[in-house]
Order: C-alpha cells, then sequence, then structure tokens
C-alpha cells in the first residue's frame, strides 16, 4: 500500500505524538514510585485506517489502572490505615461528589474530621469527640478514638469496591472516580466476602514497578526515536522532489 507525502507526514507525527503522550504517562507513574497507595496507569492505543484499510496512525483509546497490591509498611502511626485486599476508601471532595483512593494516610483536622493529606474528608459514619487526640480503625472498619488514653468505639467506614476497577477515572492528588467503564461503586463491610480487610498503623506502598516502567520508557523512546527518523526522512524527500521539479 502507498502512501502520499502527506500520509507520511500524519503517520510520522502521529507515531510521535502517541509515544509522546506514553512517556508522558509513563513519567507520571514513576514520579509517584514513593506515593502511598498508588495504582500506576496504562494507556491502551488503537490504530486507524483510512478508507484502504491502510494504517494512518494510532489513537488513545482508553486507560487503565493498575489493581496489583502494594507492600504493606508497618508505620506505628494509629491514623496510617492500609487495605489489605480489594476496595476503596471514599473521600468527599470539594465539589460534594465521592472520589476513591487506597491511600490511608489520614490524620484530624482542627475539627476533628478525619481528613486525608489534602485535607479532605473520609467518607464515614459516626463523629470524632472534640476531646480526642487520635484515631484508629480495626480489620472490619470499626473506628475507635482515644480521650485521655482511653479508646472507644466512635463510628464505622466502610470500602468500595467496583465490578471492573481497571476503569476508574484517575483525577489527580491519588483519587479516582466512577465511570460507566468501572460499573457502580458497591460499599461493603470491610473483611466481607470481596472487600478486603483495612490495617491501622500500616500503610500500602505504591504498587509501581520500577523495573517494569523503565522498561516500557525505553521501548516508548525508542519508538519516538524511529518517527522521528521517519518524519526527518520524508521532509527530505519533499525537499528533493521540490528541488527536481524547480530543475
Amino acid at each position: 500500500m502507498s502512501y502520499s507525502f502527506g500520509g507520511l507526514y500524519r503517520l510520522a507525527s502521529n507515531g510521535m505524538l502517541a509515544r509522546q503522550l506514553n512517556m508522558d504517562n509513563i513519567s507520571d507513574n514513576l514520579a509517584n514510585i514513593h506515593t502511598p497507595g498508588y495504582k500506576p496507569n496504562r494507556i491502551n492505543f488503537q490504530e486507524l485506517l483510512n478508507d484502504e484499510n491502510a494504517i494512518s496512525g494510532t489513537f488513545s483509546a482508553s486507560s487503565q489502572l493498575g489493581t496489583a497490591q502494594g507492600s504493606l509498611i508497618i508505620t506505628g502511626n494509629s491514623m496510617d490505615w492500609a487495605i489489605e485486599g480489594d476496595g476503596f476508601f471514599g473521600i468527599k471532595l470539594p465539589d460534594g461528589t465521592l472520589g476513591y483512593t487506597r491511600d490511608g494516610t489520614f490524620s484530624l483536622d482542627n475539627a476533628g474530621n478525619i481528613v486525608n493529606s489534602n485535607g479532605y474528608k473520609l467518607d464515614w459514619t459516626g463523629t470524632i469527640p472534640a476531646d480526642a487526640d487520635t484515631a484508629t480503625v480495626e480489620t472490619n472498619g470499626t473506628v475507635k478514638a482515644r480521650v485521655n488514653g482511653v479508646w472507644s468505639e466512635v463510628g464505622t467506614v466502610k470500602l468500595t469496591i467496583f465490578n471492573n476497577p481497571t476503569g476508574l477515572d484517575s483525577i489527580g492528588e491519588n483519587i479516582y472516580k466512577e465511570t460507566p467503564n468501572s460499573g457502580t461503586a458497591k460499599p461493603g463491610e470491610p473483611g466481607s466476602d470481596l472487600y478486603g480487610r483495612i490495617r491501622a498503623n500500616t500503610i500500602e506502598s505504591s504498587a509501581v514497578n520500577y523495573s517494569e516502567e523503565i522498561t516500557h520508557l525505553i521501548r516508548t523512546q525508542r519508538g519516538f526515536q524511529a518517527a522521528a527518523r521517519a518524519l526527518t526522512t520524508t521532509d527530505t524527500m519533499v525537499s528533493q522532489a521540490i528541488r527536481m521539479r524547480q530543475g
């Protein structure tokens, strides 16, 4: 199948743009290698075909969230909560909607709310006493607060699962939103069927695999270089054709 010069230009430039998008995504994964509960993202590309069924480029068809469990690291902080198994913490976003995260580095704000590192409130049922100095959680989601050295139950927190968690949409700040691809959010009791357990004094590390990301980055860079060479070659051919026509 032959291509016009314009078609070759578009094919090469499209290849460069697709690989640049992929490199940006890999770089984002690598930048979050130490972010608690972070799940790496993958971009899925599909080929574009012209009217003659010849390849005319690629486009970003979808993104896919990783679901591998990160390592559990004991911190000794009663408000560091890790999920062992499936599920996400619900987070109340400023616009009133719910987001979901695996990052359980929580703390108490000045008003006694359980908040994440961005100051967003945890979605749970209960109230922290005004004179409590810290809180913790049991594996089944029972939340306890400490007042004058005495622990007491103050509420419960649920975990949320999705039929297809790979379809969640990342909105930044290590938070994800429900999408038609992920399916509807399903809150449930930690430790029950299909739901993971919550571990206090523990943080889930990032699930980014450094070696895999570097290998993917090198492969993508080589693809970018090949597309750039094709663009340069096409440009040289066009210049030669113009000179020949000019005599």
